[in-house]
């Protein structure tokens, strides 16, 4: 599950912010031009505090730098972190982005339980407020990331690490069911993220095979889609010794792993999204030019990715004809394993002669590719 699920809440507002009783007000501050909205009351509420920390340069210009004050006489918040937005007239995407990223930190970094920020209110050229909306959510809550390897102390790490948060996001206009599904829409990207981050964080000896199935599985359990897990016996039937043979040498047999959250009921052409899950040995030297050995023993990222981007449509209940396939593995020496000069026959009926160097990824996903045809 993603680290920071269950321990982190974002709910949507409308609301005088100089007037919120929190433990943290986060104030967005341009360092030109003349102070608005919640930053203009605030100001007001607090004799001009604001406009003399911009005035003698307290706080840096660059976007995101930040300014934590505590007990600010005439705010209702127990501290107040103001967050540079940098310049007005160059104000972006990205200031706004490195604003959002900035306030994630101090609030996890702070142990902040609760806490309101209003720098949605704050207008992005060519961006509607819907927009800022959603990717407020998305960047709060990916912000909130933690990560714990799955063990019997795992539950204790996770009640002092990751203690219950809630932030309350104020909007300047009123709240519409158009504001909300932006915010969920956010949240939910920042669900898929998390969860192929755990899955590129675990090591190879936890992520095998069996646990990328088990992983898939209960996913589909948790939001009613098909999966199917093809074992050793359906590979062969299917001509997939290519895919057989990256590895042929280890324990833990090669599966192929079928998503779909929506089957046909989805519109639209099928999108099929395709990954990889490989764990190497150890002590095998790396395969890709300029690539270290360490990047080689464990690559996820295609597994993850797959995975992520699946538990955000199907949390979105997007109306899409995804299929998602994973192509898992260790590629482990052993006395089964392919030696040089083997020849294997692939799914699409070319024959392969093994080299050296040849990638398991390559294996993997040349029969994988053969296999998305049928959708």
């Amino acid at each position: 599950m993603p680290s920071w699920r269950h321990s982190l809440e974002i709910i949507p507002a409308v609301g005088d912010a100089d007037r919120l009783r929190t433990e943290l007000l986060v104030i967005g501050l341009f360092s030109s031009g003349p102070l608005s909205g919640s930053a203009r009351r605030l100001d007001d509420a607090t004799a001009g505090r604001l406009s003399r920390v911009v005035a003698r340069g307290e706080l840096d210009e660059t976007p995101g730098a930040t300014l934590l004050l505590h007990h600010l006489p005439g705010s209702a918040a127990a501290r107040t972190l103001l967050v540079s937005l940098g310049r007005r007239e160059a104000f972006s995407d990205r200031a706004y982005w490195r604003a959002l990223a900035a306030t994630a930190k101090v609030i996890t970094e702070n142990v902040v339980s609760e806490a309101v920020v209003t720098l949605a209110e704050n207008e992005v050229p060519r961006r509607s407020l819907s927009w800022r909306v959603q990717q407020a959510g998305q960047h709060l809550a990916d912000g909130s990331y933690n990560f714990f390897l799955p063990g019997p102390n795992a539950r204790g790490q996770r009640a002092r690490g990751r203690p219950m948060r809630s932030i309350m996001l104020l909007l300047p206009e009123t709240l519409t069911s158009e504001l909300v599904l932006a915010l969920r829409q956010g949240i939910a990207v920042a669900e898929g993220v998390a969860l192929a981050k755990d899955l590129g964080n675990l090591p190879g000896s936890i992520c095998t095979p069996d646990f990328l199935a088990k992983t898939a599985r209960d996913m589909g359990k948790e939001f009613g889609f098909a999966v199917e897990v093809l074992e050793r016996r359906e590979l062969e039937a299917l001509g997939m010794g290519a895919f057989l043979q990256a590895g042929s040498g280890s324990a833990n047999p090669c599966k192929l792993i079928v998503m779909q959250p929506h089957g046909r009921k989805g519109s639209g052409k099928p999108i099929v999204l395709v990954g990889k899950g490989v764990t190497c040995d150890g002590e095998r030297p790396s395969q890709a030019p300029g690539s270290d050995a360490l990047g080689m023993k464990f690559s996820m990222s295609g597994a993850g990715s797959v995975l992520g981007v699946l538990r955000t449509v199907a949390r979105l209940g997007l109306p899409l004809n995804v299929v998602g396939l994973i192509a898992a593995a260790e590629n482990i020496p052993g006395g089964h394993g392919g030696r040089p000069g083997a020849v294997v026959t692939s799914m699409s009926g070319q024959t392969i002669e093994l080299r050296p160097h040849d990638g398991e990824g390559r294996l993997l996903l040349c029969d994988v590719l053969t296999y998305a045809e049928r959708f």
